[in-house]
């Protein structure tokens, strides 16, 4: 990663007084205009701060482990688990009989988090409601591993999602770890709140590099099939092989907002946004109202961090 991070083009600094996240996408767009227009994030670290703050209030004591690093890629290669004993990483993830083959091989020293599968989301349950039955199943998962002699002393309880969720996944799980898995238990609690830090510190702007008028599928009436008034496809220059990736893999809901000034009478169009690669699946939000919009326009989508 050394070249990356040495050729980077980015900067880090504070806001002047009366300075907002909003002025710093406008200068950066009014900057990029006249150039390349490429897309570009801006970050706001005082809300990754923020979270940390209400991550310390909202879960248990232990919630967050900050001394340790846990190797969960779900694929790992034998050079890198070499390499994890080598620098001291220890606490690695396990789903299947290979990798714990290889990890006894390899990092023979390594403590292994396993994966268990739980049940989820049964009959329409609330999400929070999920991790009644995985705290339960938890349970007893430890106490087979006791019987054949074995002693967990680590329950990683995962988590994404916004700080909402946080505090409603809190509502449910604490009791449940005072009953399951309670002080002096010699248990210690992590999770894996990554998403929910970075997903709205990270704003991005993307430019309109192609538009076309196709015909309106969305509006219909009876004996037509569509309405006389257009509906345009606009290309963004950055999609799903960009930072929209994990919209190929999850519900990914971007919301676009407009950066130019539009008159409140302004009218709206049905319009959907493509990414640049003219791949079908390099569609970002399929059906939205947005103003007439020109080759050169920006659209800005909040939360991209995660």
């Amino acid at each position: 990663m050394k070249g990356f991070i040495d050729d980077a083009n980015y900067s880090v600094g504070p806001l002047d007084e009366g300075t907002n996240l909003g002025n710093v996408v406008d200068n950066y767009v009014y900057e990029h205009t006249p150039t390349g227009k490429n897309a570009f994030f801006v970050g706001d670290l005082g809300k990754i701060a923020k979270k940390q703050s209400v991550a310390e209030h909202s879960g248990p004591d232990e919630a967050i482990l900050h001394e340790s690093i846990i190797y969960i890629s779900p694929c790992k290669q034998a050079s890198q688990i070499k390499y994890a004993a080598k620098v001291g990483v220890n606490i690695m993830t396990c789903g299947n009989e290979v990798t714990l083959k290889k990890l006894a091989r390899d990092h023979p020293n390594a403590k292994v988090l396993l994966r268990i599968a739980t049940e989820d989301n049964i009959g329409g349950e609330e999400e929070s409601q999920v991790y009644v039955h995985a705290l339960s199943d938890a349970r007893c998962a430890f106490d087979m591993a006791g019987e054949f002699g074995f002693t967990m002393n680590m329950l990683d309880i995962g988590f994404t999602g916004t700080e909402f969720r946080l505090e409603e996944v809190n509502h449910v799980i604490s009791p449940l770890l005072d009953v399951y898995f309670p002080e002096g238990s010699d248990t210690k609690i992590v999770s894996e709140p990554g998403s929910y830090y970075v997903s709205s510190a990270f704003t991005l702007a993307v430019n309109i590099i192609a538009k076309k008028a196709v015909e309106n599928k969305f509006s219909s009436g009876v004996g037509k099939t569509g309405s006389d008034e257009p509906t345009f496809m606009y290309y963004m220059n950055d999609g799903v092989y960009g930072p929209f990736a994990s919209k190929l893999s999850e519900d990914l809901n971007a919301i676009p907002e407009v950066h130019k000034k539009c008159k409140e009478d302004e009218p709206l169009f049905t319009s959907s946004l493509q990414g640049p690669s003219c791949d079908e699946l390099d569609q970002i939000v399929e059906n939205c109202l947005l103003p007439e919009l020109n080759m050169g326009d920006w659209l800005i989508f909040g939360n991209m961090g995660a």
